[in-house]
């Protein structure tokens, strides 16, 4: 029946060769119906088939939105980076054009921009690795504060194109990444042929200290007392063996996030991308229920698999067990020939940018 075309599925179900007459499962279905309720199964399938073409299409125009807007931003990133070269605002403009854009205090900040110990609000900090050395060797070096984001954030762009470490001009410098970190903080990223890294970026004050604080090879850390013998499993509270959802929810951190790291060292033999990622594991709402934990999954929750007994390196276990000036955690061991394994504690409103 032709105005039952769009039920048919077109594959025989019923036929008669005598009247040369083929239906399928869906017509048959539907005809074998008495007249009231084929009409009304009729209706139903109609507004089904309705409703399943309009959802294709809100999907497909979803679909269609969510690639326009990712051209958008890409184009935004685009031109974004080109506005940092100056390239789009500037064209060719002479050098003290371009300089001119930026207020005399985001050239040369004055001593109370300068001052480490009496930061402002927001800090710009400086990244210069050379190709031979480890990012987390090099860590973060103060360059100024701002008391207002805006002006960090322009000094970041300042830094990057007319004050890096290179002697480059603005034109010969290149962002391989220029984006907003979490709460708008510019972040600036040069990587030259050849290797190494120069990064320019903005962090609230509070977090650079955190940060800093919490640096492996920082001086300031102090070296934990070792027990006498390995702690069984079963000293740990059952909340840090066996964390709950809460504990778990990396939406809603609590005060102190436990987080783990597993990579190998810029040693020469393997291949080095720079240090591995420093994943979320859990949080607690005590420093000594993270440190706790940090302990417990370093022992007990490494990547290689095996009890902490097991581990094939000399007692203590760890290469090196301290805590940082804030009281956190650090351990961290290399079995020869291994990836270095990590597991520290931060405070949760800096673990945003512990990556960065």
């Amino acid at each position: 029946d032709v105005h039952l075309h769009w039920i048919c599925k077109g594959t025989p179900f019923r036929t008669c060769e005598k009247c040369d007459y083929d239906i399928c499962g869906a017509c048959f279905e539907l005809e074998s119906l008495p007249v009231a309720q084929k009409k009304k199964e009729y209706n139903r399938r109609l507004n089904a088939m309705a409703s399943r073409n309009a959802a294709r299409q809100k999907q497909f125009e979803r679909e269609e939105k969510a690639r326009l807007d990712e051209e958008k931003r890409e184009r935004d990133r685009i031109e974004l980076m080109f506005r940092g070269n100056g390239y789009e605002s500037h064209g060719d403009d002479s050098d003290a054009e371009k300089l001119a854009r930026f207020p005399s205090n985001i050239r040369s900040p004055s001593a109370k921009n300068k001052d480490k110990r009496k930061k402002l609000k927001y800090t710009v900090w400086t990244c210069d690795v050379h190709r031979k050395q480890s990012e987390s060797d090099v860590g973060k070096e103060f360059d100024s504060s701002f008391a207002t984001l805006e002006q960090a954030n322009l000094r970041v762009e300042y830094v990057f194109y007319h004050n890096n470490p290179y002697g480059l001009d603005a034109d010969e410098v290149y962002a391989d990444r220029d984006e907003a970190l979490a709460g708008g903080c510019r972040y600036m990223r040069s990587e030259p042929d050849g290797g190494g890294s120069l990064t320019v970026s903005v962090l609230e004050s509070q977090v650079f200290d955190i940060l800093q604080s919490s640096r492996v090879h920082s001086s300031t850390k102090r070296k934990v007392r070792y027990p006498q013998q390995m702690r069984k499993t079963t000293t740990f509270a059952e909340n840090v063996r066996s964390p709950t959802a809460k504990h778990k929810d990396k939406a809603k951190k609590m005060k102190y996030t436990v987080w783990t790291s597993d990579g190998y060292d810029n040693d020469g033999w393997h291949s080095y991308g720079g240090p591995p990622d420093k994943e979320f594991n859990s949080s607690y709402a005590t420093l000594e229920e993270a440190n706790e934990r940090a302990e417990y999954v370093f022992l007990y929750k490494n990547p290689w698999g095996i009890e902490g007994t097991e581990i094939e390196y000399d007692f203590p276990y760890a290469d090196l067990n301290v805590v940082d000036r804030n009281g956190a955690r650090i351990l961290t061991c290399r079995p020869d020939g291994s990836t270095r394994w990590t597991v520290s504690v931060i405070p949760s409103i800096a673990f945003e940018y512990i990556n960065s």
